[in-house]
């Protein structure tokens, strides 16, 4: 398996201790239960810049915050998503994709042709904190077989203890449970997956081939369909 994709397969993940948080930004978290993940294709960058312009207004106006935005540099799995350049993550305090009042955030969005929206309840660190642009995203899409719960759980928490143990590893900054979907099925969880730097992230794939092939397996045993998704975020 290509080493790019399999450090891809780090983002099978999904770490169920968040990162200790300060009051305050507990106190943001229980505003922003939500986020939304959008993917999309514009004709140009005028246009991929117009559009995320009109959806961050709308957004702002239903009081979400613009968490992350910026180009999709890889997507890689066995779940097919719309040919997508671009990308943005918002965190709102209620659903946005639930009536049409909502929606309307997302008008110019949805006129283009290629468009993914994701959106669902959010645990983990990721709504309350700021990241700076030299930070790694991966984000992954999942649908899960659910045969065996327990032994998926176990697998899991096995894989978190030998990933944490080892240098430059990556943190699960989010887990997001998903709600609602346009332009897919609706999968079951979006995992967000971050590291310091691009070098942090060589560093972990060219050091822990052991985890990247216990990964491999973990995929192929407990999950029916994944996309993941990685990006160059400008902001």
């Amino acid at each position: 398996m290509p080493r790019k994709f399999l450090g891809l397969l780090l983002t099978a993940l999904v770490l169920t201790t968040a990162p200790a948080i300060s009051s305050a930004q507990a106190k943001k978290m229980k505003m922003d239960n939500y986020a939304v993940f959008g993917l999309y294709q514009a004709p140009d960058e005028t246009s991929a810049s117009q559009t995320l312009a009109e959806v961050e207004a709308g957004l702002d106006r239903a009081t979400c915050r613009m968490k992350l935005s910026g180009e999709i540099v890889d997507v890689a799995g066995p779940m097919k998503l719309p040919k997508s350049g671009h990308f943005f993550v918002a965190t709102c305090p209620k659903p946005m994709l639930r009536s049409i009042e909502s929606r309307a955030a997302f008008k110019s969005l949805l006129a283009l042709d290629e468009v993914v929206i994701i959106e669902g309840e959010i645990s983990g660190a990721f709504a309350a904190r700021d990241y700076t642009p030299e930070g790694v995203f991966v984000f992954k899409v999942s649908e899960y077989k659910n045969d065996d719960p327990d032994k998926m759980q176990q697998d899991l928490d096995s894989l978190n203890a030998a990933a944490e143990s080892r240098a430059d590893h990556f943190e699960t900054a989010g887990s997001v449970a998903v709600t609602d979907a346009i332009g897919i099925e609706t999968p079951d969880e979006v995992v967000v997956i971050t590291y310091s730097s691009g070098e942090a992230a060589t560093s972990f794939r060219a050091n822990n081939d052991d985890i990247l092939e216990a990964i491999g397996r973990f995929n192929s045993e407990h999950i029916a369909g994944f996309a993941y998704v990685s990006v160059k975020q400008s902001k």
